[in-house]
């Protein structure tokens, strides 16, 4: 940048050297005001959002849990089904 402003310095008259320096200012600004909106745009899509990446899913020890509790609630009303019937009939054993 340095580098770029004794170019310029050195290359444009100094009778024109504060309109050239606007127009290089205005170039600035509105490349600055133009790429705000997209790199705000990047910066929110690659913000880490834990919420996100770590939703509570569908393997949770507590779904886990329930998932199994309920298994076993069945197996146990089946078998007592199935004994009430041995002893209801016990000409089947």
């Amino acid at each position: 940048m340095i580098i770029l402003a004794i170019i310029i310095l050195v290359v444009v008259p100094p009778e024109k050297l504060p309109e050239v320096m606007r127009t290089i200012g205005s170039l600035f600004n509105d490349i600055r005001r133009q790429t705000s909106g997209i790199w705000d745009d990047l910066k929110n899509e690659a913000a880490f959002n834990p919420n996100e990446i770590l939703k509570p899913a569908d393997f949770t020890l507590k779904n886990i849990l329930d998932e199994k509790k309920s298994s076993t609630t069945e197996d146990v009303k089946i078998a007592e089904n199935v004994t009430e019937k041995k002893d209801a009939d016990p000409k089947q054993s």
